[in-house]
């Protein structure tokens, strides 16, 4: 279990204390809790990174039409994939902004993830005291880590690549 207590606001984060509970000792929620309280971290706003196992990560192409009107599309398209699974969905949706992309048509990423998995880890770690303020899946926290305090030259490219033992995230940054 990998923990970072970060300190900043927009455009601007810097890491204050970084620790890994490995080997032998209880890496859940209960460990992750005793060890913010030893190292003095307020454990009020967890960002929870969860793994593939968890969620589904897409891209949708919609055509180009007002804010309120996608909002509108991707709540219909959230509840239709909740409907197909039999049980309720979380979920969130950003608009990507590709220069590059071909067409007009916008490019969402879709994070979704049955509560049934996600539920029982969000009120493990409020009940080892952490409040969970957000849920973040693996891969995109991989990427904000990278574009938080960096900024990359005009054409740069970036592998951006978290190998595991179960899972590994790789991306890469134009």
């Amino acid at each position: 279990t990998r923990v970072l207590a970060v300190r900043g606001g927009t455009g601007h984060v810097q890491v204050s204390k970084a620790f890994k509970i490995t080997g032998s000792e209880d890496r859940g929620p209960t460990a992750v809790g005793l060890k913010l309280r030893t190292e003095r971290i307020a454990g009020n706003g967890i960002c929870l990174g969860i793994g593939g196992s968890q969620l589904t990560l897409r891209y949708n192409l919609v055509p180009p039409v007002p804010d309120f009107r996608l909002q509108l599309i991707m709540k219909y398209e959230v509840e239709g994939r909740a409907e197909k699974s039999s049980e309720p969905l979380s979920a969130d949706w950003r608009k990507l902004e590709i220069p590059e992309s071909q067409g007009d048509d916008n490019v969402l990423l879709v994070a979704m993830g049955k509560e049934s998995l996600i539920r029982p880890q969000v009120d493990a770690y409020q009940a080892a005291g952490a409040r969970v303020r957000l849920v973040m899946p693996h891969p995109i926290a991989l990427y904000h880590a990278y574009r938080q305090p960096h900024k990359t030259a005009p054409r740069e490219t970036v592998l951006l690549a978290d190998l595991g033992g179960r899972e590994s995230h790789i991306a890469l940054v134009a």
